[in-house]
Formats: C-alpha cells, structure tokens, sequence
C-alpha cells in the first residue's frame, strides 16, 4: 500500500519528468526510483518494459559491521 508520503513522490518525479510546471525541482533519474530510458535503450532490450531493467537498484549505505559479524546476525535472525 502506497502512503501519502510515497503517492507525494512518484506524483513529484512524474510532473518533474513531463516539465509541466508543477514542481519547481527538475526531473534526474534516481538509482531504484526512477529512469527515463531513451528509445534506443528499450530497443536494446527487445522492447522489455519491466522497470527493473532500466531503473536499478537503490544505492545503498555502507556500514561499518564486519561481514562475518553482519552474516553471523543475518544467519541467527533468519533461525
């Protein structure tokens, strides 16, 4: 279910992409959220329109936890 916050975004990216005047931020693809694939592009991809081979995946933050201490976690909540 999209909340008010998510529905406010993608309306947000979708005017800023047409250039119609409702938003004052102009359109930039953003890494899981949006792409505005050129033509060629989906050409490539044999007319594939599944967002997934365009957009992305969302850039994710680095933390300081060791892998082995991260996959020792991960492990014992999957338990």
């Amino acid at each position: 279910m999209l909340t008010d916050e998510d529905i406010i975004k993608v309306a947000g990216a979708v005017h800023a992409w047409r250039g119609d005047g409702e938003v004052e931020t102009s359109y930039g693809n953003i890494s899981g959220f949006c792409y505005s694939a050129k033509f060629n592009e989906i050409e490539k991809s044999n007319f594939v329109l599944i967002s997934g081979c365009y957009v992305g995946a969302a850039d994710q933050e680095e933390d300081d936890e060791p892998f082995e201490q991260k996959m020792k976690h991960l492990t014992a909540l999957l338990q």
